[in-house]
């Protein structure tokens, strides 16, 4: 089966190809229906259905990332795993080696995007949360500027793969 480094590679040339892409042509899309022809799909959403997101809505080859907790991804993802490369995100690096065990959370250095998001915006002196209304991008921009002010980072994202009807599970951290 494939590695973190594999699958960390696989993402990074991925990524790479989208050099030359200008940010204000990348499409942000609040239709489900949209993902059905995107080459990268990034899922967010406050569903807690399991099989929101199904490989027959996906362009085959495409790479698909679910930053949803409880994940939208189906688990048909892993037993099709040649097909597509899907990880679940959703995951934040606390700041300064800090660690929250709370029952219900990652634990160690690792947070909910949603609760990383409420810590910044709480050093931040924000008094209205970004999680109600209508998400924009400018929204999301903030966000990201005021993690790294602070020192938060991208979480691990998890890779499952299922192979002989065992399904394994690869952290990219």
């Amino acid at each position: 089966g494939e590695t973190p480094v594999d699958l960390g590679k696989k993402l990074e040339a991925a990524l790479d190809s989208c050099a030359d892409w200008r940010w204000d042509s990348l499409a942000i899309e609040g239709s489900i229906e949209a993902i059905g022809s995107a080459d990268i799909v990034a899922v967010s959403t406050s569903s807690p259905d399991p099989e929101l997101i199904r490989p027959e809505m996906v362009k085959r080859g495409a790479i698909v990332c679910c930053a949803s907790v409880p994940s939208n991804l189906s688990p048909e993802f892993a037993r099709r795993g040649d097909e597509y490369t899907t990880f679940d995100g959703g995951l934040a690096r606390l700041p300064e080696a800090s660690t929250m065990n709370f029952v219900g959370m990652p634990g160690g250095e690792l947070s909910y995007g949603c609760m990383a998001e409420t810590l910044v915006l709480g050093f931040e002196g924000q008094n209205h949360s970004f999680c109600k209304g209508l998400l924009t991008t400018d929204h999301v921009y903030r966000v990201i500027e005021m993690a790294d002010s602070h020192g938060f980072e991208l979480g691990m994202l998890n890779h499952q793969k299922e192979e002989n009807g065992n399904v394994e599970i690869a952290a990219i951290a």
